[in-house]
C-alpha cells in the first residue's frame, strides 16, 4: 500500500465512522430538490411578512425572488409571484442550483 493510503474492513469498519459514502450524499442532495409542506408554508409565511412591504414598495407587479430571505438552507429555491387583487400570490417554487439573493434594500 501507498503511503497516505487509508486500509478499509469490511464495510469501513471504524476507520471510516463519520465519513458519508457518496450514495448518502446523493441522497442528501436529491432531498434538497424538494420541499416538504412545513418548508412551503414556512417560505410563505416569510414572504408575506419580509417580502411583500418591500415589493409593495417598489411597485412590483411580477417577478421572481430568491428564497434566502426564508433562511441559508433556501438559498437555491426561486418563488414566482404575481399581484393579485391589493398583495400578492405565489404562483410556484422552483430549485436553481445557480441562483443567488438579490438585495432588495430600497
Amino acid at each position: 500500500m501507498y503511503a497516505g493510503a487509508v486500509k478499509q474492513r469490511g464495510r469501513c469498519g471504524d476507520l471510516c465512522d463519520g465519513v458519508e459514502t457518496m450514495a448518502e450524499n446523493e441522497l442528501k442532495a436529491e432531498a434538497l430538490l424538494e420541499l416538504n409542506a412545513d418548508d412551503e408554508a414556512l417560505i410563505m409565511q416569510l414572504f408575506y411578512e419580509r417580502m411583500v412591504p418591500l415589493l409593495e414598495r417598489a411597485d412590483a407587479r411580477i417577478g421572481t425572488l430568491n428564497c434566502r430571505f426564508a433562511g441559508d438552507a433556501y438559498r437555491h429555491w426561486n418563488l414566482h409571484f404575481c399581484s393579485a387583487g391589493s398583495s400578492f400570490q405565489i404562483t410556484g417554487l422552483e430549485y436553481d442550483e445557480t441562483s443567488d439573493e438579490l438585495s432588495l434594500d430600497l
